[in-house]
């Protein structure tokens, strides 16, 4: 048993490959996993992705392992993978241990590529930089995140980053947690980034990966718990919304987590700013 990390390189675009792992004696061996490599920019078809977020509640996830015989392009973890209330490097990968040994994940894994972005349960319950200025524990967790989930990083070591799947598809996978800091829900350098990336995408989509929804929820919730969503942080809920549809961008589809259920939604109400967008919300 055991977890651990190796970089695969001068692989085909938009191939199957199957990879498994041996002991040194050869008397163990992993199960045999699968997973398709991203289209080349010229590629062109139709490409399958599920998602899910908010995963504590119902172990072992049966739902994850019906999922593997799907063979998606990819999965989509949406971000509260764990639920890790701890402070210490070994608090927090004693979680993603846990979770890495439950069935769902352990049989999803095994069958396609997986694109994560974090919320506050990999780190603190609704976790910003004014209420929890602990860069230590932000570390540990940010650690245990990226050991749990391998991952491409950003060129400033950060999370967001793009992933494209040729003239199909642009994924943006947004980090709307760990850079909460005053009324910026996301960091300057995330926002320029992420409306540069969407006006000049070729793609026929561009899936946002969100860790939790930006749609308006004023009518059905008023105005609770508002700070921890996009709502509560307005100009910039407004600022790239806005650039979305003054814009003209077409094809973009925000895909959301935290809420608990699933539902497909316009983003804004008719007449505000988001109204032509639509949110995909994902739960457990």
């Amino acid at each position: 048993e055991g977890h651990g990390q190796i970089e695969i390189i001068g692989l085909e675009s938009d191939t199957a490959y199957s990879i498994m792992f041996l002991s040194v004696d050869g008397s163990k061996r992993s199960q045999v996993s699968r997973f398709r490599t991203a289209l080349s920019d010229d590629d062109w078809r139709i490409v399958t992705f599920g998602a899910t977020s908010c995963m504590k509640l119902n172990l072992p996830w049966p739902n994850l392992t019906h999922a593997k015989s799907d063979q998606y392009d990819f999965f989509c973890l949406l971000g509260d993978t764990v639920y890790a209330y701890t402070e210490t490097r070994e608090g927090y990968w004693e979680k993603w241990d846990e979770a890495l040994q439950q069935d769902g994940l352990y049989d999803l894994f095994s069958s396609t590529s997986v694109l994560s972005t974090w919320d506050d349960h990999e780190l603190v319950n609704n976790f910003n930089w004014d209420d929890y200025p602990d860069e230590e524990r932000f570390g540990n967790a940010l650690w245990a995140f990226r050991q749990g989930l391998p991952q491409r990083v950003g060129e400033q070591n950060q999370i967001w980053k793009k992933i494209s799947y040729g003239r199909v598809l642009d994924v943006f996978v947004l980090d709307c947690r760990g850079e909460r800091r005053g009324d910026e829900y996301i960091s300057r350098a995330q926002m320029d980034w992420l409306k540069d990336g969407l006006a000049t995408s070729e793609a026929r989509f561009k899936i946002i990966m969100n860790s939790v929804p930006i749609i308006d929820f004023a009518t059905l919730l008023g105005g609770a718990e508002s700070d921890d969503r996009w709502e509560g942080y307005p100009a910039q809920r407004g600022e790239i919304l806005g650039h979305i549809d003054d814009s003209a961008i077409e094809g973009v589809l925000w895909v959301s987590g935290d809420f608990h259920f699933g539902a497909i939604c316009k983003v804004g109400a008719v007449g505000d700013v988001g109204d032509s967008q639509y949110e995909v919300m994902v739960g457990p």
